[in-house]
């Protein structure tokens, strides 16, 4: 990551960010990464910043049906959101990891296009009323042989609804500094990018800046979001590291035979263990004469009980650390017992992938609006109205198979038709649900569909 001073120096601008925030961004990637500082030869990673990320993606996508209609300029914005929403677990694993990801329409002479940007490549100007990021700094990096290309891409908002974007490009022998300027014409990447374009009558900044809504415990006042498991980093490290204590007292208590050293096979370059036996047999040096010396079976107790209930006892603090309810990453016959406790931990759960679904559904309506600007100002499609719809599933609370009992109860005592259960078992409304019934009883009665 390149320092926010060197930003600052090649922009001019002052960037909306601590150093220390700078610090923890870089961690949460490295974590993602398995690339901490605690990892070594004999500390591997369990990677449960994976997990932990893919947890909360999938629940947070889970039921998302996203669209905009009412005119050509809806449909074309529909397009391109759908292309979007296709790539929607990249960015949202990124997001919640790094804690926050910016949505960026993209016009390449041809249509629109959308990109997104991690938060360890964003460099925050400044913030509106709300708290919402209205201009920034955006880093993008290429390689070109043995030399880098560094893009800062700086976009600028005023609440007038005029905008700036200017592109300064560096070439530097290091990916982590920014280096000498240099034209855009230099770069085959970027040759064809204007210097700099200013806009009119914007309904807002030309991207979308998304985050977990999370209290930044770095930097108060920073509106910037923190990774889903900040507060896990510490007790994600005792995990790893415990996991190695477990991997030793395996190999530790591995069952061994202490060998004198006659009964090994004599060879040229010396004394060797029989075939296949090297993990079994360990060579000592003993007195012949000593009669109670011999093959000595070395085979201690294995505490593999107590460590994998101190393993499970550590996954449990860092999902209640990260708002993940018991069983994603414990035992889940662990947790069973304590229903009480479970449902406490779901509805916790059910609270922060809600105010994510959140963000990002005010996140889509930013990213619309920015799209919708970027069609009136390259003329894409005509001027029209256009109705937005964002909907989120419930991936957490709900049961499919016990709201399929549930539902089934209903309909054999007569409280639920059987057009409102077919409809909401296939997903589809009423007057569908007709077609399906009838089809079906056709089919059952002997005659054709």
């Amino acid at each position: 990551m390149i320092n926010k001073s060197e930003i600052e120096k090649a922009t001019g601008i002052r960037i909306a960010m601590s150093g220390e925030m700078r610090d923890r961004i870089r961690l949460w990637r490295n974590m993602l990464c398995n690339e901490q500082s605690w990892v070594s030869n004999r500390v591997r990673g369990l990677r449960l910043p994976v997990k932990i990320v893919d947890e909360f993606a999938r629940l947070t996508l889970f039921g998302a049906s996203i669209s905009v209609s009412g005119s050509q300029r809806g449909a074309y914005i529909d397009r391109v959101l759908q292309q979007t929403m296709t790539d929607a677990k990249k960015w949202v694993r990124l997001m919640c990891a790094t804690g926050g990801v910016v949505l960026r329409p993209v016009y390449d002479g041809h249509q629109i296009r959308v990109n997104y940007i991690t938060a360890d490549k964003i460099y925050p100007i400044s913030y509106d009323d709300d708290g919402r990021l209205i201009s920034a700094v955006f880093l993008d990096t290429y390689r070109n042989g043995d030399r880098f290309y560094h893009k800062l891409e700086i976009h600028e908002f005023h609440p007038d609804g005029t905008g700036r974007i200017r592109n300064q490009v560096f070439q530097s022998p290091s990916v982590d500094m920014l280096g000498d300027p240099c034209s855009l014409r230099q770069t085959g990447l970027w040759a064809d990018l204007e210097p700099e374009r200013s806009y009119m009558d914007l309904g807002g900044p030309l991207f979308a800046y998304m985050c977990i809504p999370a209290i930044n415990t770095v930097d108060p006042d920073s509106p910037m979001g923190m990774s889903v498991y900040a507060e896990a980093v510490d007790l994600i490290r005792d995990a790893d590291q415990h996991w190695e204590k477990i991997k030793w007292e395996f190999e530790a208590t591995q069952t061994a035979i202490d060998a004198p050293a006659d009964f090994l096979k004599p060879t040229p370059s010396g004394l060797i263990l029989p075939d296949t036996a090297n993990r079994l047999y360990r060579r000592y040096n003993a007195d012949p004469s000593d009669a109670q010396l011999g093959l000595q079976i070395f085979s201690p107790q294995i505490r593999d009980t107590s460590l994998f209930h101190g393993l499970d006892g550590i996954f449990k603090r860092i999902e209640f650390n990260c708002n993940l309810a018991y069983g994603m990453l414990s035992d889940p016959q662990s947790v069973e017992k304590t229903a009480e406790e479970v449902r406490a931990s779901r509805q916790r759960c059910y609270s922060a992938i809600s105010d994510i679904q959140g963000n990002i559904r005010a996140g889509l309506r930013q990213l619309t609006s920015a799209i919708n600007d970027c069609c009136a100002v390259y003329q894409l499609t005509p001027q029209g109205r256009y109705h937005e719809c964002y909907e989120f599933g419930d991936g957490v609370m709900e049961d499919p198979d016990k709201e399929f009992a549930r539902r089934m109860q209903m309909h054999t005592a007569g409280l639920l038709s059987d057009t409102k259960f077919i409809a909401w078992y296939f997903d589809c409304d009423e007057a569908k649900a007709a077609e399906y019934k009838a089809a079906a009883s056709t089919l059952f009665a002997g005659g054709d569909i």
